[in-house]
């Protein structure tokens, strides 16, 4: 199966170096040949004429560490006798091609061996493929170690300390690792290496690797890079105006003032943005890319709105709570944030709600305690406060933070947002002849007005720039990383039934770039599949009205009982003694009293070569103290 094993094809794989260069010293390598080595490592049989030495000269008590008496115990010259041992200061293994091996599979089997005694040194790897290089080291080590040892995760130790799991900008290395994962079913390592190969799919056709993957996970990749396109599309016309559609008059009902609100902070956010990114919306990021920006653009904003919304959030009220049975009045801002995760068929977040200020203030006079719907959630109508209730008022926004996470306070977006609270407190009052001055909404409800901004904002670019969880290397990548997951990995599906494909079953134009009339629309893709709501959302979600929570028959029957509804990787190295020879002379005195007393093994099987196998209300009504009915 596929191409022969010829040693001028030969890479050395350095992990650390990020690099790949040409390797033909698998007859004398240098990088495992030791001035301490008492084991000498021979490519052919005892006995047969050749002007070859020893390829690799290792240490005995790094074999015994690397818990390797199987290759030892198979290999070793049982013909030097103890005396001749003692006296040379080494052991010799003679490491013949299997007699049933072509030149190609003699070729590769000893590549294998070269790996395996790669890997006890922690050193690169070297073969045609790295996938291939990798999977073959895995057989030697299921050979040639002690039985029962979890070589997978032994494996994962050195391909990380070796820097092989550094998957970014390199797709030979992705498409090798995603053959490794699939052959030995690791998941964790699949979907890091999908991620980037989706990531970077228009380059795969130059891996010719990518034929070792299996049919199932070629598909996958391509379905999800279309996938991702399309969400990014969408998102992206979404961010341009800062969801001014998704939150306008005809999906959330605001008063007049609200609304004047919502723009200003709006207009806000956009300037910022603009000072962030040089322009806003950014340019596009290629061409042929359409709407979509650079994949640092979404990155930086979800973070930005991933601090913001941390910093405002109430952490207290969670979607499964149950909810009290008065309301206070104000903008329904629970069902706002449903309706809009509704619509765009996201799961809601598990805290859903801003925290609100709390005015620490002298009891209320009576017509105040009788009529509450005419001051707002600070107790006072903001056009008539005097200075120092607007400072008082400004105190009650800061409180009203989780500004205790000090690592919030070093984002920009959350320093810009203070300051606008600040202002919009405590300098609203002298811009005289603005719209907004005719329209003054409270303290509280401008708080959930801007959280509906904040919230949609950071579901919108969770949708695109969430990264999955198993990926370990995301920054400083030039391609995007928001990848869905969903059929992965292939063995648990039935489209992964097929095993790894070989070289001849693939062809290249699979993954050729495609021009833009071949890309699929906008349309073509959902943002997101849809999320089976809970049971609060079940309620909410159906036939759900927007409207304005004060709920005249709750102020007036406080006292009736509503219902509730549902609610390591190196290998040690023994220490050296004082005395070199006497270290040497224990250690292959150690050795060889093992070989002796050890009854001979059935013969193991050899390295397998090219072996890689393949009658409720439609919306119950809800009320939160401080939040009114949502």
């Amino acid at each position: 199966d596929g191409k022969p094993f010829r040693q001028q094809s030969l890479k050395r794989f350095d992990g650390a170096a990020r690099s790949c260069s040409s390797w033909d010293n698998l007859t004398k390598d240098p990088e495992l040949c030791f001035r301490n080595g008492n084991c000498y490592v021979y490519l052919y049989e005892k006995g047969q004429s050749s002007r070859q030495g020893a390829a690799y000269e290792v240490s005995i008590d790094r074999l015994f560490a690397a818990q390797a008496r199987p290759l030892m115990e198979k290999f070793l010259d049982r013909s030097m006798s103890e005396e001749t041992a003692y006296r040379k200061g080494r052991i010799d293994l003679y490491v013949p091609a299997p007699p049933t091996a072509n030149r190609s599979q003699a070729l590769q089997y000893h590549v294998a061996i070269r790996n395996f005694l790669a890997w006890v040194y922690g050193r690169s790897l070297v073969g045609d493929h790295l996938g291939n290089a990798i999977i073959g080291l895995v057989h030697s080590m299921d050979e040639f170690r002690d039985p029962g040892i979890d070589n997978i995760r032994d494996l994962l130790n050195y391909l990380d300390q070796a820097g092989y799991l550094d998957m970014r900008n390199q797709p030979h290395r992705a498409v090798g690792l995603l053959h490794v994962a699939e052959v030995f079913q690791i998941e964790n390592l699949y979907i890091d290496a999908f991620t980037h190969c989706v990531g970077m799919s228009e380059r795969l056709y130059k891996c010719p690797e990518i034929s070792c993957v299996s049919i199932a996970s070629r598909k996958l990749i391509k379905r999800a890079r279309a996938d991702m396109e399309s969400r990014l599309r969408r998102v992206s016309i979404m961010l341009s105006d800062l969801l001014e559609e998704e939150l306008s008059e005809s999906h959330v009902g605001l008063s007049m003032g609200e609304r004047a609100h919502l723009n200003g902070f709006r207009s806000y956010i956009r300037g910022f943005y603009r000072t962030k990114f040089g322009s806003f919306p950014p340019p596009p990021w290629h061409p042929r890319c359409g709407t979509i920006f650079r994949p640092e653009v979404y990155t930086a904003m979800k973070e930005d709105f991933k601090a913001l919304y941390e910093y405002l959030v109430d952490e207290n009220f969670t979607t499964v709570d149950n909810s009290p049975p008065v309301a206070h009045g104000g903008l329904c801002t629970l069902q706002s944030v449903y309706e809009f995760d509704r619509r765009h068929e996201l799961a809601a977040l598990e805290h859903p709600l801003p925290l609100l200020p709390e005015m620490r203030r002298a009891k209320l006079s009576r017509r105040r305690s009788l009529m509450p719907w005419l001051v707002d959630g600070l107790g006072f109508r903001e056009s008539r406060t005097r200075p120092d209730q607007r400072h008082s008022a400004h105190a009650a926004l800061l409180r009203a933070t989780n500004q205790g996470k000090a690592h919030l306070l070093d984002n920009e977006l959350v320093l810009a947002y203070q300051r606008f609270e600040e202002d919009s407190v405590l300098l609203h009052h002298h811009r005289k002849g603005e719209r907004v001055e005719k329209c003054p909404i409270g303290t509280g409800d401008a708080r959930k007005v801007r959280w509906l901004l904040v919230y949609a904002m950071y579901q919108t670019l969770r949708t695109c720039a969430e990264v999955p969880k198993e990926v370990t290397s995301v920054t400083d990548v030039d391609y995007h990383l928001g990848v869905s997951t969903k059929g992965t990995p292939p063995w648990q599906t039935e489209e992964g039934a097929d095993p790894p494909p070989t070289l001849n079953r693939w062809n290249a134009d699979d993954f050729r770039p495609r021009t833009p009339q071949r890309r699929q629309s906008i349309s073509a893709a959902p943002l997101l599949t849809p999320v089976k709501p809970s049971k609060i959302e079940s309620g909410l979600h159906t036939g759900m009205e927007i409207q304005p929570d004060i709920d005249y028959f709750a102020l007036t029957h406080r006292g009736e009982s509503r219902a509730q509804h549902g609610h390591d990787g190196q290998i040690a190295v023994l220490p050296r003694s004082k005395s070199h020879s006497l270290r040497r002379t224990m250690s292959i005195r150690r050795s060889l009293s093992v070989f002796r007393t050890v009854s001979q093994r059935p013969s193991t099987s050899h390295l397998a070569v090219s072996a890689y196998p393949e009658c409720k209300p439609m919306h119950p009504e809800i009320s939160i103290p401080r939040y009114g009915t949502g």
